[in-house]
């Protein structure tokens, strides 16, 4: 591997605060759209990939080499196996790897937009797949966690109705693209004339 492609110390502590800083972007919106069940069950993938994405194009801008993608997304699955859901977690894995393709190549502004808009539809899945999986335990899971069987059966109608899913992965995706273009807008007007990137 070629020296530029090799990770700084600089680059791991940029990737490793940077992700973490969108997982908690993420864990802050769905605590908050708890207050209501649309927009917890609806709404809250698209805000939370539209407010992560500036933070993602920084990342991506900021190391310029492979993999910080797939970086991002294993401290995610990490987060999720640490909460038991090991599925998600390969599943989120397998996610980076699809998004670094769009990003192997070239890194401009519209690949990074691709594979941000990309990773916004697949973070759906995350709330899809344990109704497939393992709903027994998310239920019972829920349930100790102090979530109502009410907004349990409300969640599984959502994601099991196709046009309902439809329409939760396309707002996310719009959500994810618009984030990331303004991101792309925001990091060339505020931080590549100043240098910082």
């Amino acid at each position: 591997m070629n020296k530029i492609n090799k990770f700084s110390v600089r680059d791991i502590i940029t990737m490793v605060i940077l992700s973490v800083l969108i997982v908690v972007v993420q864990l802050a919106v769905n605590a908050v759209s708890m207050v209501n069940e649309f927009f917890s069950l609806v709404l809250s993938s698209g805000v939370v990939c539209f407010l992560s994405a500036p933070i993602y194009v920084v990342m991506i801008k900021k190391v310029k080499k492979p993999l910080v993608t797939f970086v991002y997304s294993s401290i995610l699955a990490l987060v999720y196996l640490m909460m038991g859901y090991w599925f998600i977690s390969i599943y989120l894995i397998l996610v980076g790897i699809i998004c670094e393709l769009f990003l192997y190549k070239n890194q401009n502004n519209k690949q990074i937009i691709k594979a941000w808009t990309f990773f916004s539809m697949a973070y759906v899945g995350t709330s899809i797949l344990p109704i497939f999986i393992m709903w027994d335990d998310y239920v019972t899971a829920s349930l100790n966690g102090g979530m109502t069987m009410e907004y349990i059966n409300s969640y599984k109608n959502y994601y099991t109705e196709p046009k309902w899913i439809i329409f939760i992965v396309a707002f996310a995706a719009i959500s994810g693209l618009i984030g990331s273009y303004y991101g792309t807008k925001l990091t060339k007007k505020h931080f590549d004339k100043a240098g910082v990137l």
